[in-house]
């Protein structure tokens, strides 16, 4: 089942034009695709609190949601942004897909994928409503190590620290 969990990660990938560093699916070693490690470090230089700046080259894990139902800090829940692509952990799975920005804070995502794992009831919804969420996302915000993905109505709902 592992090798297909590796398939559909390529898959999407490749569907996406999008490349994880790392794609890990059950702690099997590491799965690089046409990908140069980054060895960025997130600089308060590289970022306007207003918003703007790059998230290229920049990897995050949730710490806080607008949903008050369920704890993010029980999902590994991680985004990984490269020029163009974010990918990462969405509780269960793996996900990658574009996503565009702008110097004035503006922010969204495009189609993204996943990779095709169950889990538990908890799980599935805790992917779903991050996937939810990460869809209606129209700006984000940099300050210091935290990013914060608000939506049209310029409500925080994703916040994540630098990892």
């Amino acid at each position: 089942m592992k090798w297909m969990a590796i398939l559909s990660s390529l898959v999407c990938a490749l569907a996406t034009g999008c490349v994880s560093d790392n794609w890990n699916d059950a702690g099997g070693g590491t799965f690089a695709v046409q990908k140069k490690q980054r060895q960025e470090e997130v600089s308060s230089d590289n970022w306007n609190d207003a918003g703007g700046g790059t998230l290229a080259g920049t990897k995050w894990r949730l710490a806080a949601w607008s949903v008050s139902s369920l704890d993010p800090a029980r999902f590994s829940i991680t985004a990984d942004f490269d020029e163009s692509c974010i990918s990462g952990t969405s509780v269960i799975n793996r996900y990658s897909g574009s996503y565009t920005v702008t110097d004035d804070g503006a922010f969204s995502v495009g189609d993204h994928y996943l990779t095709a794992l169950a889990g538990s009831a908890d799980a599935t919804r805790a992917e779903m409503l991050y996937s939810g969420l990460l869809r209606q996302a129209r700006k984000y915000v940099v300050s210091g190590a935290t990013l914060t993905l608000k939506d049209e109505g310029n409500h925080d709902i994703l916040v994540f620290q630098a990892r």
